[in-house]
């Protein structure tokens, strides 16, 4: 989930954290305009005048994950530790 002020965006992306980033594409989730709708009643992820902000925060959740992932994860699917440990 990545929010702004005005926005808000939920991404569900199916399967293994490894295997998210090549299918980014086949994103679903759920955006709402927070100051318009602040009870998140309307999904605007699928409307095409909205792909820009939909875009754009995606991008900035994905760009977030990808710099904490890098920072030494302490998630690695359901091995947990084990890949980490020699």
């Amino acid at each position: 989930m990545w929010r702004t002020a005005e926005w808000k965006l939920i991404l569900y992306m199916e399967g293994s954290v490894a295997e998210s980033a090549s299918r980014v594409h086949e994103t679903k989730g759920e955006l709402y305009h927070l100051t318009v709708d602040p009870h998140e009643w309307k999904n605007l992820y699928d409307e095409e005048q909205h792909a820009v902000i939909r875009e754009q925060l995606k991008t900035e959740l994905l760009m977030h994950l990808a710099v904490s992932w890098a920072k030494g994860p302490f998630f690695y699917d359901r091995g947990g530790t084990k890949q980490l440990e020699r």
